[in-house]
């Protein structure tokens, strides 16, 4: 059977399309883990700022 245009082109495109895709939300969730785990960071880096003040006035 011929048909009008190749159906392995489109086949190919879409899965390119799909990859790419998968590949940016995997990235973007990777960055946001990332970024999340930065604010964590930052927050216990807090805490323990506040406790040792407090500590140190205790003494």
């Amino acid at each position: 059977m011929n048909y009008p245009y190749s159906l392995e082109g489109e086949v190919k495109i879409f899965f390119l399309i799909f990859l790419l895709l998968g590949i940016d939300v995997f990235y973007r969730l990777e960055v946001n883990e990332i970024k999340e785990n930065r604010v964590l960071c930052v927050l216990t880096l807090e805490l323990n700022k506040n406790e040792n003040k407090k500590n140190f006035i205790k003494k």
